[in-house]
């Protein structure tokens, strides 16, 4: 399963860099790094880190920015929710929540998490100007205000928070099993409804609809404007699965994410019913439609490379879906006749497929 692997670790790679005792420093004014071994005779330094992980624009031209970030002195508005950091853990992040006003002067900015570490995932913003913020959570106080799910479940869980126009928190909640849980994707409707993907590896993972496997599986869940479960259904196969990218029309809900699963399932007469793997490397993406209710496939494909990173779908309801292929899986993608770029041209490639609307055939894939 992914768990937000990319948030994860691209939060290490920036927070941690080989000790050097020629630019040895003093710990910051909370004593805020530390020592982390490697086992093979070298030292990473902790480092304060800020980075962003979701932009959102509202209809006013207001923007919406969320990450992680490990630094005390981030700026924070007067009156915000959280105005001190509480990051403990091994990185030391909490989510962070920023809004800009159509001119870029700061409306509200505000530190969100326990703790423990927090890790943003996404952000989206209702048609009222309500942001939505997403993420993993190993804070057993993160908090939780309006909530479908008070308790944290264990190990790491999913988290939602709704905040209003000037920042003030509608509902924030738990959300998953005992094991790991995720999101990675959310959106709205035109009625504030909201819409998260992710992934779990918890077999107790509460659903409405299809239970979860306990060894990873994708997962959708629909909430009301307060909150309130609607639906909540899994799906995938034998080996790992998770949820990304996720966006919702007139017509059903997208899901793009990545499988490892030979099994996992596919509509008929998709572009892609079977696994393509290699010596190195067995994951695909995939991009799944369910119906407004969250109870069936419209369809389900999978996609030649290593997992979805993002997600658009045209009026018409064209997937346009994006991605990577490194040396190792660079075999699995085909790159459509006249493609901008037919061969590859680094050690790693984004990808780039647009599908016809039911998924069956290939507009193009470069």
């Amino acid at each position: 399963m992914q768990r937000l692997l990319v948030g994860i670790m691209g939060a290490l790679a920036s927070c941690w860099e080989p000790a050097d005792p020629a630019c040895a420093r003093t710990p910051d004014g909370d004593g805020r790094f530390g020592i982390l071994s490697r086992g093979d005779g070298s030292d990473y330094v902790m480092i304060n880190v800020d980075e962003a992980r979701g932009i959102a624009v509202d209809a006013t031209g207001s923007i919406y920015v969320t990450g992680q970030t490990s630094s005390p002195d981030f700026p924070t508005t007067p009156g915000a929710f959280q105005s001190t950091l509480r990051g403990g853990g091994l990185i030391g992040t909490d989510v962070f929540v920023v809004k800009l006003d159509a001119t870029g002067r700061l409306a509200y900015s505000t530190y969100l998490g326990g703790c423990d570490d927090d890790f943003a995932g996404g952000i989206a913003v209702d048609a009222a100007g309500n942001a939505l913020v997403v993420g993993e959570t190993f804070s057993a106080d993160f908090p939780t205000i309006n909530a479908m799910q008070p308790r944290f479940p264990g190990m790491g869980a999913a988290c939602i928070t709704k905040l209003d126009p000037t920042g003030t928190v509608l509902f924030s909640t738990y959300l998953g099993g005992s094991h790991n849980n995720g999101i990675a994707g959310v959106t709205t409707d035109t009625v504030g409804s909201v819409y998260v993907s992710g992934g779990t590896d918890s077999p107790d993972f509460s659903t409405t609809l299809n239970a979860c496997r306990s060894d990873g599986d994708a997962f959708v869940v629909k909430l009301s404007p307060t909150g309130s479960l609607i639906y909540s259904t899994c799906f995938g196969g034998s080996q790992g699965d998770s949820g990304g990218a996720i966006v919702v029309d007139a017509t059903g809900v997208y899901v793009a994410g990545g499988t490892g699963s030979a099994d996992f399932p596919t509509t008929p007469g998709v572009l892609q019913s079977s696994i393509r793997r290699t010596n190195d490397f067995v994951a695909n993406g995939f991009v799944a439609k369910l119906d407004l209710d969250g109870a069936r496939f419209v369809y389900s494909t999978l996609l030649p490379m290593e997992g979805v990173h993002a997600l658009a779908v045209d009026h018409a309801g064209a997937a346009y879906v994006t991605g990577q292929v490194t040396p190792g899986t660079v075999s699995i993608f085909t790159p459509s006749p006249g493609a901008f770029q037919g061969t590859p041209g680094s050690n790693v490639d984004a990808v780039v497929i647009k599908l016809e609307p039911g998924a069956q055939k290939l507009v193009y894939a470069t």
